[in-house]
């Protein structure tokens, strides 16, 4: 039997269906009637079958087909009936890690991509800009840091993946910073600033250094043993890297350091979003 209420607002979400999916149902089931659909569909609908008040377009981590091509579907498939509301998750990695080295980072600060992904993301923001101006849509941009929860994809899995495998090792020097935000904290900003016409940075509001979010994932896999490396041995990485593009890159990534700032979205928030310090989170008893 169909219980959804007879007054539900209608949701179309758009992903592939492998991670934040579930946590977006589960925050708006009871307030949503929910219609799901594949990336790899939007292929086959020249227009959406309803009108949606809410439409959210969670990006998919696999390389092969960029973000963009997605979007740019979605955006024909929309166009004879606009939603109200449009969410689009996307990345703190729009930003790069040069333009965001040493400092506070808020959404006033040009993004200077330099990564695959984040240059995908920067691509899909600006595409849904373009095509909701001159539309009245509410279109809200939630610039994610790394996704935390069951199913997680990319950086934090590459690294969660290498911790489990034994292969992760801490570089002395080389300690950065990672955003980390919570899937269900996430799905939970996405309710709370649906609608505001915004583009908002969102993280759990903690500064959390790459050694203590490799240790906290390392405890969460049954306290998981993490080597560090001679730093001899890193000096001679640290040289070498100058001649090979891979290391170069690997010890940037390691080594970026910022604080992506959520003072706006608390802000809008009116007080609502209270995201969990993920990392202490991964260090509680389970």
């Amino acid at each position: 039997m169909d219980t959804t209420p007879k007054s539900a607002k209608s949701m179309l979400i758009v992903s592939d269906g492998l991670f934040l999916e579930s946590y977006l149902v589960e925050q708006f089931k009871q307030s949503y009637d929910i219609r799901l659909l594949h990336v790899d569909d939007l292929k086959h609908v020249k227009s959406l079958s309803r009108h949606y008040d809410t439409v959210i377009y969670c990006p998919v981590a696999s390389p092969s087909v960029p973000n963009i091509s997605y979007v740019g579907a979605l955006c024909d498939a929309m166009t004879p009936d606009a939603p109200d509301d449009i969410i689009l998750i996307s990345s703190y990695e729009v930003y790069g890690r040069e333009a965001s080295q040493d400092k506070i980072v808020t959404e006033s600060d040009k993004p200077q991509p330099d990564t695959a992904y984040g240059r995908d993301m920067l691509d899909c923001e600006r595409q849904l800009i373009r095509w909701s101006d001159g539309r009245d849509i509410r279109l809200t941009i939630l610039r994610a840091g790394e996704i935390v929860g069951n199913g997680m994809t990319g950086r934090i899995r590459y690294m969660t993946d290498k911790i489990a495998n034994g292969m992760y090792i801490h570089l002395p020097g080389y300690d950065g910073t990672v955003p980390l935000i919570h899937a269900e904290d996430l799905a939970m900003a996405a309710a709370c600033l649906g609608g505001k016409r915004a583009m908002l940075n969102i993280n759990d509001g903690c500064t959390h250094r790459r050694k203590d979010v490799a240790e906290a994932i390392a405890h969460r896999l049954n306290d998981k043993r993490i080597l560090t490396m001679p730093r001899r041995l890193v000096s001679i990485i640290k040289m070498l890297s100058t001649i090979v593009p891979s290391w170069r890159r690997l010890l940037a990534e390691m080594s970026a350091d910022a604080t992506f700032s959520i003072a706006s979205a608390r802000q809008l928030s009116e007080g609502s979003l209270k995201p969990r310090d993920v990392v202490k989170y991964l260090n509680s008893q389970y």
